[in-house]
């Protein structure tokens, strides 16, 4: 077996600024992740360079989709230089990423799609569960991403769909 010099394809985990850069460079419409509690980011790198990005995160406020705040995290930015690399960066977030989680080993996994910028294809194709379609901010309320506090930009208000992918139990022999 021959061990290989460089890898051709890679995931790594990588600064949160640095994810937030590819954000920026991608035009993500959420624009960076900036939020005041724990965030990990990830990039899937072809050539030693980044193709696609995913950051994981505390949820915003619990309970979510039946889940206590530690016993879930959040997809809360993925995007891509190319839209091809989505789907596998979602993947490799549930798989590998996700259970890894710095701060506590979740449950399961949720997600928001912005119901007027995303059909959710992503999720669907990959297996996740459709919660809600009527989940979001829409700005008028008291909670952390709310109009004017800094952290939210307009893109993040409207309904959005919250979707979910539950991990296995482990049943004990």
């Amino acid at each position: 077996m021959r061990l290989i010099d460089s890898p051709i394809v890679g995931l790594s985990r990588i600064t949160n600024r640095e994810a937030n850069d590819l954000l920026v460079k991608w035009n993500h419409k959420l624009g960076p992740c900036n939020r005041p509690f724990h965030t990990e980011s990830f990039a899937i790198e072809w050539n030693n360079e980044p193709i696609a990005v995913a950051m994981s995160a505390s949820i915003v406020r619990g309970p979510v989709a039946g889940f206590k705040t530690k016993q879930v995290v959040e997809l809360a930015r993925l995007a891509s230089a190319n839209k091809w690399s989505n789907r596998v960066m979602i993947r490799l977030w549930r798989e590998v990423c996700a259970p890894n989680y710095e701060i506590w080993k979740p449950l399961a996994v949720v997600s928001y799609s912005h119901n007027a910028l995303h059909g959710g294809n992503t999720y669907r194709t990959d297996g996740w569960k459709k919660i809600t379609d009527k989940a979001g901010s829409t700005g008028k309320g008291g909670n952390w991403g709310r109009r004017g506090n800094g952290y939210a930009n307009e893109a993040i208000h409207g309904l959005k769909t919250l979707w979910l992918w539950e991990y296995p139990k482990v049943v004990p022999e």
